[in-house]
Formats: structure tokens, C-alpha cells, sequence
């Protein structure tokens, strides 16, 4: 999906779902990381930025994986928070070629379109 946002220059979509992807499937693995020490419903409504912090304090990610979640997490709200924000083709795609990454280290690689 990611990869596809590269191709077709869709770097709005692109970087908005990499935000989504890490939020779903770090809930995820939160939820089968902590054993139901904390309800599902109580992880489901954590933010992104949680979310991360949360991997990144049970040593599921690495500092320099952390530090690119948090970059596409703060592009991510700057283009949903401010309507006229300029998208960089050339930032937009290194931060969804990152996102492919961490995702990768995550182990849930980008999933293919359809």
C-alpha cells in the first residue's frame, strides 16, 4: 500500500497511512505483549504518540526506529492539522520509504494493495 502511494505521488495518503499502520499494528502488539495486563479497550484508545512510546519503553523498537515513528507521526499532524501545509515530494517520500521500514522491523511489512 505504502509503495503504492510512492508510485502514484500520493504523498498525503502515503504519509496519513503510515500513521494509521503504526497505530494498528502497534496496538496489536501491545495487546499480545502485555498478556491482557491492560484491557484491549483501554489500548485501542491510546494515540500514536503512546503507542510509541509504549514500544519503545518495552524495548519493541529501537532508538532510531522510535525517532522515525515520531517523524512520520509529527508530519502526519502537521498535514492533518493545517489544510494549506506544502508537501515536499522529495521528504514525503523518504518519510513513507521509513515508514516501509519500520514497519519491516515490526515485522508486519507494507501490505500489498487490492
Amino acid at each position: 500500500m505504502l509503495e503504492d502511494g510512492i508510485a502514484e505521488r500520493a504523498w498525503f495518503r502515503g504519509i496519513v497511512l503510515s500513521a494509521a499502520l503504526f497505530e494498528h499494528f502497534g496496538s496489536l502488539i501491545l495487546q499480545n505483549r502485555l498478556h491482557n495486563k491492560i484491557s484491549n479497550d483501554r489500548l485501542k484508545s491510546l494515540t500514536l504518540e503512546r503507542i510509541i512510546v509504549f514500544l519503545r519503553a518495552l524495548d519493541i523498537i529501537s532508538q532510531p526506529i522510535y525517532d522515525k515513528m515520531l517523524e512520520i507521526k509529527d508530519k502526519r499532524n502537521d498535514l492533518a492539522h493545517k489544510p494549506f501545509a506544502e508537501v515536499n515530494p522529495e521528504q514525503a517520500e523518504l518519510l513513507i520509504r521509513k515508514a516501509i521500514q519500520c514497519l519491516e522491523y515490526l515485522k508486519v511489512a507494507d501490505l500489498p494493495s487490492s
